[in-house]
């Protein structure tokens, strides 16, 4: 296993933190989805906080996602239909699409702190040199099983509830 290095900030600067919506839905406060809602929030809470000097979240969602602060539109022209591609082939491809531009904007800044939410990023949390905090919001059997085999140290976990916690607890290989 690959050893990783994470980057220390200085104690009072603001967090600087790219948030990884999911790939296939916009991010707006009028989303009927939890993922949805969780990534709104924290973009507002954010944006508002009186303990952010200036806002350091930059979220990475599908276009056309209406969100505060500056956010890194993704696949604008998958919603123009109106639904959603039904193949898996399709929906991989705009998965791919959308992990490669979080890792370009991960290259392009400085970030403290990688919060993913959606489904597909955590398999390059290998290769980002900070830590990524993935929220766990589906029930983990919608999760591929190579997700909670063997995940690399500087990927966190974080349930949505006490049941989800519990079998995440059971999913995951005891620490080294």
């Amino acid at each position: 296993m690959r050893a990783t290095v994470i980057r220390r900030r200085a104690p009072s600067a603001p967090l600087r933190l790219l948030s990884v919506a999911y790939a296939l839905t916009p991010v707006s406060p009028a989303a009927c989805g939890g993922t949805e809602q969780v990534a709104a929030q924290l973009a507002a809470l954010h944006v508002q906080s009186p303990y952010v000097e200036r806002p350091r979240l930059v979220t990475v969602a599908a276009a056309p996602s209406q969100l505060p602060g500056r956010v890194v539109r993704t696949h604008a022209g998958y919603w123009a239909a109106g639904a959603p591609p039904a193949d898996d082939a399709a929906q991989a491809r705009l998965a791919a699409a959308h992990d490669a531009a979080a890792l370009a904007e991960l290259r392009r800044r400085r970030y403290d702190l990688v919060h993913v939410q959606g489904a597909s990023f955590h398999r390059h949390a290998a290769a980002v040199a900070l830590p990524c905090l993935w929220t766990v919001h589906l029930p983990l059997s919608q999760y591929p099983p190579e997700a909670f085999a063997a995940p690399p140290c500087n990927l966190f976990f974080q349930a949505v509830s006490r049941t989800q916690h519990r079998r995440l607890h059971r999913a995951l290989p005891p620490p080294a």
